[in-house]
Protein backbone atom coordinates (compact mmCIF):
# COMPACT_ATOMS: atom_id res chain seq x y z
CA UNK A 1 0.00 0.00 0.00
CA UNK A 2 1.28 3.71 -1.04
CA UNK A 3 0.36 6.56 1.05
CA UNK A 4 0.64 9.92 -0.58
CA UNK A 5 0.82 13.31 1.14
CA UNK A 6 0.22 16.71 -0.88
CA UNK A 7 1.25 19.93 -0.18
CA UNK A 8 0.48 23.98 -0.93
CA UNK A 9 3.03 26.22 0.23
CA UNK A 10 4.14 29.25 0.04
CA UNK A 11 6.91 30.61 2.50
CA UNK A 12 6.66 27.67 5.36
CA UNK A 13 10.87 27.59 5.91
CA UNK A 14 9.59 27.32 9.94
CA UNK A 15 8.06 24.25 9.59
CA UNK A 16 7.65 22.29 6.81
CA UNK A 17 11.06 20.21 6.94
CA UNK A 18 9.67 19.21 10.41
CA UNK A 19 6.30 17.90 9.13
CA UNK A 20 7.73 16.12 6.11
CA UNK A 21 10.19 14.19 8.75
CA UNK A 22 7.09 13.71 11.33
CA UNK A 23 5.15 12.15 8.42
CA UNK A 24 8.27 9.70 6.46
CA UNK A 25 8.21 8.07 10.63
CA UNK A 26 4.59 7.26 9.97
CA UNK A 27 4.45 5.58 7.22
CA UNK A 28 4.26 8.20 4.77
CA UNK A 29 5.51 7.43 1.30
CA UNK A 30 6.10 9.89 -0.82
CA UNK A 31 5.04 13.38 -1.28
CA UNK A 32 3.59 15.63 -4.10
CA UNK A 33 3.95 19.98 -3.30
CA UNK A 34 3.26 22.66 -5.21
CA UNK A 35 5.53 26.21 -4.23
CA UNK A 36 3.69 28.87 -4.97
CA UNK A 37 6.08 32.00 -4.98
CA UNK A 38 8.47 31.16 -1.86
CA UNK A 39 10.65 33.74 -0.80
CA UNK A 40 12.45 32.17 1.95
CA UNK A 41 14.02 28.68 2.72
CA UNK A 42 10.85 26.68 1.57
CA UNK A 43 11.72 25.81 -2.35
CA UNK A 44 15.45 25.14 -1.00
CA UNK A 45 13.97 22.66 1.36
CA UNK A 46 11.61 21.15 -0.73
CA UNK A 47 14.40 20.38 -3.43
CA UNK A 48 16.12 18.34 -1.12
CA UNK A 49 13.77 15.87 -0.71
CA UNK A 50 13.11 16.01 -4.55
CA UNK A 51 16.96 15.37 -4.88
CA UNK A 52 16.17 12.43 -2.06
CA UNK A 53 13.81 11.03 -4.59
CA UNK A 54 10.97 10.84 -1.95
CA UNK A 55 9.22 14.45 -3.13
CA UNK A 56 7.69 15.47 -6.67
CA UNK A 57 8.06 19.56 -6.63
CA UNK A 58 6.25 21.46 -8.66
CA UNK A 59 7.04 25.25 -8.78
CA UNK A 60 3.76 27.50 -9.54
CA UNK A 61 4.30 31.15 -10.03
CA UNK A 62 0.72 32.24 -10.86
CA UNK A 63 -2.51 32.62 -8.88
CA UNK A 64 -2.85 30.67 -5.43
CA UNK A 65 -5.95 28.92 -6.68
CA UNK A 66 -6.04 25.68 -4.01
CA UNK A 67 -8.24 23.21 -5.53
CA UNK A 68 -7.07 23.72 -8.78
CA UNK A 69 -3.62 23.04 -7.63
CA UNK A 70 -4.49 20.44 -5.21
CA UNK A 71 -6.43 18.89 -7.47
CA UNK A 72 -3.64 18.37 -10.09
CA UNK A 73 -1.69 17.04 -7.34
CA UNK A 74 -4.33 14.45 -6.83
CA UNK A 75 -4.13 13.40 -10.46
CA UNK A 76 -0.71 13.18 -10.33
CA UNK A 77 -0.15 11.36 -7.00
CA UNK A 78 -2.26 8.87 -8.37
CA UNK A 79 -1.11 8.50 -12.17
CA UNK A 80 2.49 8.75 -11.44
CA UNK A 81 3.41 8.11 -8.52
CA UNK A 82 0.68 4.88 -8.13
CA UNK A 83 -0.61 6.05 -4.86
CA UNK A 84 -3.22 4.08 -3.10
CA UNK A 85 -4.79 6.27 -0.13
CA UNK A 86 -3.74 10.70 -0.82
CA UNK A 87 -3.86 13.26 2.26
CA UNK A 88 -4.18 16.20 1.37
CA UNK A 89 -2.17 17.98 3.85
CA UNK A 90 -1.15 21.74 5.05
CA UNK A 91 2.23 22.77 6.20
CA UNK A 92 1.40 23.46 10.02
CA UNK A 93 -0.91 20.25 10.02
CA UNK A 94 0.24 16.73 11.94
CA UNK A 95 -1.49 13.78 11.28
CA UNK A 96 -1.07 11.60 14.32
CA UNK A 97 -2.72 7.79 14.57
CA UNK A 98 -3.79 7.17 18.28
CA UNK A 99 -2.04 3.66 17.76
CA UNK A 100 0.49 2.06 15.35
CA UNK A 101 0.87 4.33 12.15
CA UNK A 102 -0.63 6.08 9.82
CA UNK A 103 -0.09 3.71 7.08
CA UNK A 104 -2.07 0.74 9.28
CA UNK A 105 -4.44 3.20 10.11
CA UNK A 106 -5.05 3.35 6.45
CA UNK A 107 -4.62 -0.11 5.70
CA UNK A 108 -7.30 -0.97 8.37
CA UNK A 109 -10.02 1.01 6.10
CA UNK A 110 -12.90 -1.01 5.13
CA UNK A 111 -12.19 -1.62 1.46
CA UNK A 112 -15.85 0.44 0.70
CA UNK A 113 -14.67 3.23 1.93
CA UNK A 114 -13.10 5.43 -0.57
CA UNK A 115 -12.48 8.64 1.86
CA UNK A 116 -12.05 9.38 5.46
CA UNK A 117 -12.21 13.17 7.05
CA UNK A 118 -10.43 13.55 10.33
CA UNK A 119 -11.12 16.16 12.85
CA UNK A 120 -8.11 19.12 13.74
CA UNK A 121 -7.09 20.63 16.70
CA UNK A 122 -5.58 23.88 17.40
CA UNK A 123 -2.59 24.27 19.99
CA UNK A 124 -2.88 27.53 21.83
CA UNK A 125 -0.05 30.03 21.21
CA UNK A 126 2.82 30.87 23.05
CA UNK A 127 4.57 34.60 24.16
CA UNK A 128 8.10 32.54 24.27
CA UNK A 129 8.99 32.30 20.33
CA UNK A 130 12.74 31.89 20.57
CA UNK A 131 12.48 27.63 21.09
CA UNK A 132 11.57 25.23 18.44
CA UNK A 133 7.46 25.34 18.09
CA UNK A 134 7.25 21.85 18.84
CA UNK A 135 8.96 22.28 22.32
CA UNK A 136 6.91 25.28 22.93
CA UNK A 137 3.58 24.68 21.90
CA UNK A 138 1.92 21.52 23.90
CA UNK A 139 -1.31 22.65 24.74
CA UNK A 140 -4.37 22.61 22.57
CA UNK A 141 -7.82 22.71 22.58
CA UNK A 142 -10.60 19.98 23.59
CA UNK A 143 -12.35 21.09 20.35
CA UNK A 144 -11.31 24.08 17.97
CA UNK A 145 -13.39 26.24 16.33
CA UNK A 146 -13.12 28.54 13.12
CA UNK A 147 -11.62 31.36 12.78
CA UNK A 148 -14.96 33.52 13.33
CA UNK A 149 -15.90 31.22 16.46
CA UNK A 150 -19.19 29.95 15.13
CA UNK A 151 -18.57 26.30 14.13
CA UNK A 152 -16.26 23.66 14.63
CA UNK A 153 -13.02 23.90 12.63
CA UNK A 154 -13.95 21.58 9.76
CA UNK A 155 -11.91 18.50 9.33
CA UNK A 156 -9.63 17.41 6.69
CA UNK A 157 -10.17 14.70 4.22
CA UNK A 158 -7.88 11.49 2.76
CA UNK A 159 -8.90 9.73 -0.09
CA UNK A 160 -8.47 6.44 -2.04
CA UNK A 161 -5.90 7.23 -4.99
CA UNK A 162 -8.49 7.37 -8.00
CA UNK A 163 -9.02 8.97 -11.59
CA UNK A 164 -10.84 12.83 -11.62
CA UNK A 165 -11.29 13.63 -8.50
CA UNK A 166 -11.41 17.41 -7.38
CA UNK A 167 -10.55 18.62 -4.16
CA UNK A 168 -12.47 21.34 -2.45
CA UNK A 169 -11.41 24.47 -0.85
CA UNK A 170 -9.56 23.91 2.50
CA UNK A 171 -9.03 20.23 1.53
CA UNK A 172 -12.34 19.27 3.62
CA UNK A 173 -14.26 17.64 0.38
CA UNK A 174 -13.72 15.72 -2.77
CA UNK A 175 -15.69 15.36 -5.51
CA UNK A 176 -15.44 12.37 -8.67
CA UNK A 177 -16.74 12.35 -11.89
CA UNK A 178 -18.71 15.35 -12.80
CA UNK A 179 -18.63 16.61 -9.69
CA UNK A 180 -20.59 13.89 -7.87
CA UNK A 181 -19.58 14.20 -4.07
CA UNK A 182 -17.58 11.36 -2.64
CA UNK A 183 -18.51 10.26 0.88
CA UNK A 184 -16.20 10.16 3.60
CA UNK A 185 -16.56 8.10 6.82
CA UNK A 186 -15.40 9.88 9.89
CA UNK A 187 -12.29 8.42 12.04
CA UNK A 188 -11.43 8.90 15.38
CA UNK A 189 -8.29 6.73 14.96
CA UNK A 190 -5.88 10.03 13.61
CA UNK A 191 -6.07 13.26 15.54
CA UNK A 192 -4.61 15.77 13.35
CA UNK A 193 -2.90 18.45 15.44
CA UNK A 194 -3.10 22.27 14.06
CA UNK A 195 -0.04 24.85 14.65
CA UNK A 196 -1.03 27.83 13.01
CA UNK A 197 -0.05 30.22 15.69
CA UNK A 198 4.03 29.13 15.90
CA UNK A 199 5.40 32.86 16.16
CA UNK A 200 3.70 36.35 15.32
CA UNK A 201 5.52 37.10 12.44
CA UNK A 202 5.18 33.47 10.62
CA UNK A 203 1.37 34.30 11.23
CA UNK A 204 1.58 37.88 9.78
CA UNK A 205 3.40 36.57 6.80
CA UNK A 206 0.64 33.99 6.49
CA UNK A 207 -2.23 36.49 6.78
CA UNK A 208 -0.74 38.57 3.70
CA UNK A 209 -0.02 36.18 1.73
CA UNK A 210 -3.23 34.17 1.95
CA UNK A 211 -5.32 36.98 2.36
CA UNK A 212 -4.02 39.14 -0.64
CA UNK A 213 -4.82 36.11 -2.58
CA UNK A 214 -8.51 35.61 -2.00
CA UNK A 215 -9.19 38.93 -1.99
CA UNK A 216 -9.25 38.77 -5.21
CA UNK A 217 -11.15 35.40 -5.65
CA UNK A 218 -14.07 36.41 -2.75
CA UNK A 219 -15.03 39.97 -1.31
CA UNK A 220 -15.91 38.45 1.70
CA UNK A 221 -14.23 35.66 3.77
CA UNK A 222 -12.01 35.09 6.89
CA UNK A 223 -8.52 35.26 5.36
CA UNK A 224 -9.74 38.72 4.05
CA UNK A 225 -10.92 39.73 7.55
CA UNK A 226 -7.74 38.96 9.05
CA UNK A 227 -5.81 40.80 6.01
CA UNK A 228 -7.97 43.89 7.18
CA UNK A 229 -6.63 44.01 10.44
CA UNK A 230 -3.34 43.70 9.40
CA UNK A 231 -3.94 46.49 7.10
CA UNK A 232 -5.38 49.05 10.09
CA UNK A 233 -2.36 47.71 12.50
CA UNK A 234 -4.32 45.59 14.20
CA UNK A 235 -3.13 42.18 13.57
CA UNK A 236 -0.76 41.82 16.77
CA UNK A 237 -3.41 42.77 18.71
CA UNK A 238 -5.79 40.56 17.43
CA UNK A 239 -2.28 37.71 17.60
CA UNK A 240 -1.69 39.03 21.36
CA UNK A 241 -5.19 38.45 22.62
CA UNK A 242 -5.03 34.97 21.86
CA UNK A 243 -1.53 34.28 23.95
CA UNK A 244 -3.32 33.01 27.71
CA UNK A 245 -1.61 33.43 31.42
CA UNK A 246 -0.62 30.94 33.12
CA UNK A 247 -3.83 31.24 35.63
CA UNK A 248 -6.04 31.14 32.01
CA UNK A 249 -4.10 27.93 30.71
CA UNK A 250 -4.41 26.29 34.26
CA UNK A 251 -8.45 27.32 34.29
CA UNK A 252 -8.29 25.41 31.32
CA UNK A 253 -6.88 22.50 32.05
CA UNK A 254 -8.87 22.25 34.96
CA UNK A 255 -11.95 22.63 33.11
CA UNK A 256 -11.02 20.62 29.85
CA UNK A 257 -11.44 22.91 27.65
CA UNK A 258 -7.66 22.29 26.92
CA UNK A 259 -5.52 19.08 26.52
CA UNK A 260 -1.63 18.74 27.38
CA UNK A 261 -0.43 17.02 24.10
CA UNK A 262 3.44 16.69 23.90
CA UNK A 263 2.97 13.83 20.89
CA UNK A 264 4.88 15.93 18.08
CA UNK A 265 6.88 17.20 20.55
CA UNK A 266 8.14 14.04 21.83
CA UNK A 267 8.23 12.58 18.41
CA UNK A 268 10.13 15.37 16.39
CA UNK A 269 12.93 14.74 19.45
CA UNK A 270 13.51 11.54 18.67
CA UNK A 271 13.88 11.52 15.21
CA UNK A 272 16.29 14.32 14.90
Amino acid sequence: MKLVMLFLVRDEADIIDFNIQYHLSQGVDFFVATDNRSSDETTNILEKYNRKGLLHLINEPGDYIQEKLCSKMASIAYKDHKADWIISNDADEFWVPKDGSLKQVFMNVPFWCPAVVVNRFNFIPSKEENELFYNRLTIREKTSLNPRGNRRLPPKVAYRGRRNVSISVGNHKINGNRFKRILSKEISSIDILHFPFRSYEQYEKSVINKGTEWAKRQKHNMKGELLKLYKEGKLMDYYNNKILNEKEIEAGLKSGRFIIDDRIKNKLNSIQ
